[in-house]
This record gives C-alpha cells, structure tokens and sequence, in this order.
C-alpha cells in the first residue's frame, strides 16, 4: 500500500526581461542578434572558447569582429565568427 500526503512545490524559473549589448551597453527590451565566436585548436580550451555575444548595431558587430580578430590571431586557421572564417573576416571588415 502507498501512503501520500499532499505538499506545494515552487518552481523558480529565470527569464530574460531586457538585454544588453556586449559592446556597447545599450540596454533594450527588445532581443539583440548574437554573434558566436571560438577556434577548434587542439587541447581543452577548444570548448573553452565558444562565445556567444549579443550587439545592438552592424557597428557593434565590427567592433566584435575585431576584437575577435585580436583574441583569436593564434588560431588563424582553426577559428571561425559568425561561422566565418579567420581570413574572410579581415577581408569583410577592411583589415586585410
């Protein structure tokens, strides 16, 4: 036989209420494009370097861009930007 007794649960769930550029700050309501940056070189830091990161503007995307372009020059070959890669991305944004 089973015994029961009556009890509550609370859930607490989290939910975006606004969000906030990874650039620039500006804070919104409204849902901000993401951008996702990481390099498949070898060893444990290739899972490590998956980034995700919200912008607001095409400028803060450049922005991005180059800062992805000094973050990851080490892994020139293996690192992708908006699944673009190293190269393309220096063409796109005039630094080659």
């Amino acid at each position: 036989m089973r015994v029961y007794e009556e009890f509550t649960r609370t859930i607490t769930t989290k939910e975006p209420v606004g969000f906030k550029c990874d650039c620039c700050s500006t804070e919104s309501k409204k849902r901000m494009d993401q951008v996702q940056m990481n390099h498949n070189g070898l060893g444990n830091d290739s899972i490590d370097s998956y980034v995700t990161k919200d912008y607001c503007s095409l400028e803060c995307y450049r922005k991005l861009a180059i800062m992805f372009l000094e973050e990851f020059s080490g892994y020139d070959d293996s690192s992708l930007f908006d699944d673009i890669d190293y190269d393309k991305i220096k063409i796109l944004i005039g630094e080659k």
